[in-house]
């Protein structure tokens, strides 16, 4: 990432997972800033969503290749197991991301 920066260039990443101490130590970086953002995720018809969001992705010929009912069975399941986040027209849901800046040296 550093390399195709140019000088004093920004970069920011989303981390899912807990910073750690490698992104402390980002080489030749400075102005590390790390923070954790929380935001609310709103996903429409989350049965419909999820077969979209399937079918661009590395499983999108395998999803194309079961029938409609085993698809709707798919999209069946996730709204079942999220129903907790549902709401008046899909599902909301909070998301937690580590969010990290820095600048090229």
């Amino acid at each position: 990432m550093r390399r195709v920066l140019d000088r004093n260039g920004r970069l920011a990443l989303s981390v899912w997972n807990n910073v750690g101490i490698y992104n402390t130590a980002e080489a030749d970086f400075s102005d590390v800033e790390v923070s954790v953002s929380r935001i609310n995720v709103h996903l429409p018809q989350i049965d419909q969503f999820v077969l979209e969001h399937l079918a661009a992705t590395p499983v999108a010929s395998a999803l194309e290749a079961v029938d409609a009912e085993a698809r709707r069975k798919i999209g069946a399941s996730a709204r079942e197991q999220l129903q907790h986040y549902a709401d008046g027209d899909g599902i909301t849901y909070p998301e937690e991301t580590h969010v990290l800046t820095a600048r090229r040296k």
